[in-house]
């Protein structure tokens, strides 16, 4: 096991005679990002910094957060979602009209159950809705959010409800809110689409934007329909 500050998460491998044995290692990891408790984590003790750990800790912090690009690519947004993830210390807002496992994967699953677990003051709310055609009526579509559904209202219930997703309706917007420190406003869908290499990449464009003004305006407007304080 190891501990990695810059994500705020624990991260471990299973090894047996001299190595690891991957399919273990790989099952293990899908039954953690499913709900089930492999290492029990919260009973470690936290990592305590002198001052100096600290001062050297924040001007990393601080070098990574000017080094990410403001208007992010197709390819970026997967990697500026996990980024917003693991920077939340209070409140992180998502919204994205349509759920898919494609992008709700274990992967994403363990992200938000990582940051759920180190940092227990933070709150996630996950916004999706757009209106569908009724005489489509359960599509192959409909079940597949249904799964994504689940997995996301999994992570919920083990974090005692400090993830939750609320059906909005209809929307088309894609957003991502982290703290009162930026907001990412993009074309591109977080929580359904999840470019894979040798697929067919359509072009997306977001700007992640450190205005201060600007996010507590879109932190505001975004709360009045998800419920939040937006304060």
């Amino acid at each position: 096991m190891w501990y990695r500050r810059d994500g705020d998460q624990w991260r471990w491998r299973l090894l047996r005679g001299g190595g690891e044995e991957e399919p273990v290692s790989a099952k293990l990891a899908e039954l953690e990002a499913e709900g089930a408790t492999v290492i029990p984590l919260e009973e470690r003790r936290d990592l305590v910094l002198g001052p100096r750990g600290e001062e050297i800790h924040a001007a990393v912090a601080e070098a990574q957060q000017a080094a990410r690009p403001a208007v992010l690519g197709t390819s970026e947004h997967r990697e500026a979602l996990r980024d917003a993830i693991f920077d939340a210390r209070r409140e992180l807002i998502v919204v994205s009209p349509w759920l898919r496992t494609a992008a709700v994967d274990p992967e994403l699953v363990g992200w938000f159950r990582t940051a759920l677990d180190r940092r227990r003051d933070l709150r996630v709310t996950i916004g999706y809705g757009i209106e569908r055609d009724p005489k489509k009526g359960r599509d192959p579509a409909a079940r597949d959010q249904e799964e994504a559904l689940r997995r996301l209202q999994a992570v919920g219930d083990r974090a005692r409800g400090r993830l939750r997703v609320v059906e909005i309706g209809n929307t088309h917007e894609k957003l991502v809110v982290c703290d009162d420190r930026y907001v990412i406003i993009t074309s591109f869908n977080f929580l359904s689409f999840n470019p894979r290499p040798g697929k067919g990449i359509r072009r997306e464009m977001g700007h992640r934007i450190t205005d201060q003004a600007v996010v507590a305006q879109v932190k505001a407007q975004v709360a009045r329909v998800l419920g939040g304080s937006g304060a």
